[in-house]
């Protein structure tokens, strides 16, 4: 998560996309070509040996010399190349953030802006791909010309040795068609350093990719949480994380327990900690200091797919991919073992209260869903994703602000409830009324559990909590 965080989704698609193609590109076309010419090189070479070896000397001398122009143009290509392959990588990223935030955009009239700024970027690519072409041109000019003069003055030596004698007309003629051939694969050479030193720039950028290592991994040891009761304790977790400047403190000393099958919703001010508490359970990050544990057992003991398989989320952005609705829902259980059969996804579409409107659409469960479920309303979106988190049938239940944008829709507030009964629940969440309605509320602020309690006790206390419902029933 550290990573994505800080990735440009654009230039992950280019390096995924793009410079992978580009690099097989240049492997077939080029690289695999070229090998094959230095075997018709050193063939020519040899018979033109036999014939004679010392003007086949004087023509190769000339092989170092291309050698090092070669060189050092690839260079100067890869350098320029590679700094194209940035500029496209910020094109597409902009691309990308644009066409996602296409609604915005349109709402406040920024298409002038968006365009402006696109063409800004797609000028400087544009600069570095003539100065990456000039270079090329420039190399493939000066091989011909070094080729042109060499020939030139094999063709001179060797009439003078035909005239002495020494070699006849034959063959020389033979000797300079297979000079002649042997040229062609050194020209090829100077066209496909070009090719191969953008290919290198491409291979560099999924070089980097690979060599990024995830910062949570199993530990050695770790076991398999096959079942759990649903027990959570975080025991004075501390966490941080580093900004540009400096060290910045989120959580500081969270303590809490939740029985199984107890449901609490957390709340407080934006920026208290409280979707961190949540990423922390799923180790999306690992705590600074202090110890979470699922039944008394600290998570990191157990394998991160095992563990992640005993919590169904149901997140603040419900992302639906462009499969059908009966592939969307058997999401949820795609690590169960077995087939997700056609009855559990319609009991799950009836537990969130989704059946209904499934069963009118043309193809039912069937029905292909466009980009992100943007073929359905929002409530309708929040459904199918609470009928993915039922089919997994986890112990634990994480809602990260389930009702946010829906105008309290009573179809998905009588599902989150029949999702929540007998799963231990934490919900993120800053509608109060619904809050009211679970078992625990931990108030935090400043990354500290400041109360908690039930709704009723927190009133009692007259403290924050009281005050925002004050604040939310005005």
């Amino acid at each position: 998560m550290r990573f994505h965080s800080q990735a440009r989704t654009g230039d992950l698609t280019m390096r995924l996309v793009s410079d992978v193609g580009m690099l097989r590109e240049a492997v077939v076309t080029a690289l695999m070509p070229m090998l094959a010419n230095i075997f018709v090189l050193t063939g020519m070479l040899s018979v033109m040996f036999v014939l004679n070896w010392k003007l086949t000397l004087f023509s190769i001398a000339s092989l170092p010399l291309l050698w090092l122009m070669t060189s050092r143009s690839g260079k100067r290509i890869h350098q320029v190349s590679r700094e194209q392959r940035k500029k496209e990588g910020g094109m597409a990223s902009k691309a990308s953030e644009y066409i996602a935030s296409i609604k915005t955009i349109q709402s406040l009239s920024l298409e002038n802006e968006t365009i402006r700024s696109f063409e800004g970027n797609n000028s400087q690519s544009h600069s570095q791909e003539v100065k990456s072409k000039r270079l090329a041109a420039g190399l493939e000019r000066r091989v011909d010309v070094l080729v042109a003069f060499v020939t030139a003055v094999v063709l001179y030596y060797g009439s003078n040795v035909v005239l002495d004698g020494k070699m006849s007309p034959g063959e020389l003629i033979v000797f300079m068609s297979y000079l002649n051939n042997s040229f062609r694969p050194v020209r090829e050479y100077a066209k496909y350093t070009a090719r191969l030193s953008k290919a290198l720039a491409a291979g560099e950028r999924i070089v980097d990719l690979m060599d990024e290592q995830p910062d949570i991994t199993d530990k050695p040891g770790a076991k398999d949480l096959v079942q759990t009761k649903g027990e959570i304790q975080f025991d004075h977790v501390f966490f941080n994380y580093q900004d540009k400047d400096n060290r910045v403190s989120v959580l500081k000393g969270i303590d809490f327990l939740i029985s199984p099958g107890e449901s609490v919703a957390i709340v407080g001010p934006s920026g208290a900690g409280k979707t961190t508490i949540t990423s922390l359970l799923l180790r999306l990050y690992e705590p600074t200091e202090g110890v979470i544990r699922i039944d008394g057992y600290d998570i990191q003991e157990y394998t991160i797919a095992s563990m992640r398989k005993q919590i169904s989320v149901v997140p603040q952005e419900n992302l639906l991919f462009g499969l059908s609705i009966r592939d969307n829902i058997a999401l949820g259980a795609v690590n169960n073992a077995g087939e997700v059969t056609h009855e559990e996804v319609v009991a799950a579409a009836k537990l969130a209260n989704a059946h209904d409107f499934i069963s009118v659409l043309p193809d039912g469960c069937n029905t292909i869903l466009s980009e992100r479920g943007g073929s359905l309303s929002g409530g309708q979106r929040q459904r199918i994703a609470i009928a993915r988190a039922a089919i997994s049938q986890s112990a634990i239940l994480i809602l990260d602000e389930p009702t946010v944008g829906l105008d309290s829709e009573s179809h998905v507030i009588n599902a989150l409830h029949n999702l929540m009964k007998q799963r231990t629940t934490i919900m993120i969440i800053h509608d109060l009324a619904f809050a009211a309605a679970t078992d625990r509320i931990i108030f935090v602020e400043n990354g500290v559990v400041v109360e908690q309690g039930n709704h009723e006790d927190l009133l009692r206390q007259n403290g924050n909590y009281a005050a925002w419902w004050k604040m939310q029933a005005k």
